[in-house]
């Protein structure tokens, strides 16, 4: 019950909602681009993101000098499901959407890495 409890908490406020949403989207984002994304400061943008991971809700991962965010292995498909279903004609998360395509398809230029693949 506990777990649950915090999970909802951390989700309970805007930019840590959307970054949630946007990572169930695709599945990995960089600082830099989830900091785009909410129009926030990396500092700012990563204690979110330690509120979310303190939930259990997503991971990270550093590679070289920038850090990667993801939903943990952890959290319910029935969890993100809900909260897309929830969030599907809000124009906010329309307008995130349309943003992340373009965040995904300039991540090389933002984070001086390439994008990662599956298979290597």
């Amino acid at each position: 019950m506990e777990s649950i409890i915090a999970q909802m908490k951390a989700l309970g406020e805007r930019n840590r909602l959307r970054a949630f949403l946007a990572l169930t989207v695709t599945g990995e984002l960089c600082v830099c681009q989830v900091g785009d994304l909410l129009c926030l400061s990396p500092a700012t943008v990563s204690r979110h993101m330690s509120i979310l991971g303190a939930a259990g809700l997503v991971e990270w991962e550093k590679r070289g000098k920038w850090v990667y965010y993801r939903l943990s292995e952890t959290v319910a498909p029935g969890l993100m499901e809900w909260i897309r279903q929830s969030a599907r004609d809000n124009s906010v998360f329309a307008d995130d959407s349309e943003k992340l395509a373009s965040l995904r398809s300039r991540q090389e230029s933002c984070c001086g890495q390439p994008e990662r693949r599956d298979n290597e």
